[in-house]
């Protein structure tokens, strides 16, 4: 009998496409404080929509940032 080591079963694409995004560019950590009430909500919405709070964090700041500076 040989012992092996146990391969992650986590393993999905959308984990590798969010590592190497995260591995593209440099990153810089942003706490703010909000509601618990608007945080639920942000966490229910990443958890329905197969997503993190990271990547919706990211993608509103982003469309908000380009509509100003538009």
């Amino acid at each position: 009998m040989t012992l092996q080591a146990r391969t992650n079963r986590r393993t999905s694409d959308a984990k590798e496409e969010a590592l190497a995004e995260v591995t593209e560019e440099p990153t810089k950590r942003l706490n703010v404080e909000i509601s618990a009430k608007l945080h639920r909500r942000v966490k229910m919405a990443a958890v329905v929509g197969d997503t993190t709070i990271v990547e919706i964090v990211t993608a509103a700041l982003t469309e908000y940032l380009d509509e100003v500076n538009s």
